[in-house]
């Protein structure tokens, strides 16, 4: 029980690190898998009273939840954070998507006048 529970809560930064280990990871990547992990991590907490879920106590959710908040701080606003999240905007993969979400002839989010 206490190794799926390692394994569950140390998987996402595994599996990140691994893709962040590619010769063709850019600074983008790293933001992108942290939304990733992020994600993650609140899929797990919210089913943590699951019958399926984690089980966890409270207090072990709120320990973790404030190291992945403290190290997502630390990211998008401590020093060179500007490098993570402008290589992410700018990044041509996602572009096209970008744009899409504010083309005004098929925007998702479209000001009303």
């Amino acid at each position: 029980m206490v190794f799926d529970n390692l394994y569950a809560f140390s998987n996402p930064l595994a599996r990140a690190c691994k893709c962040l280990e590619s010769s063709k990871a850019t600074a983008g990547d790293v933001y992108h898998f942290w939304l990733a992990v992020l994600a993650t991590y609140e899929q797990l907490i919210k089913d943590n009273n699951d019958v399926d879920g984690l089980q966890l106590p409270d207090d072990v959710i709120n320990e973790i939840r404030k190291i992945v908040n403290a190290r997502w701080h630390e990211l998008t606003t401590g020093p060179g954070k500007s490098v993570y999240i402008s290589t992410f905007f700018l990044d041509p993969r996602w572009f096209i998507f970008f744009m899409m979400l504010f083309d005004n002839s098929r925007c998702i989010f479209s000001q009303v006048t």
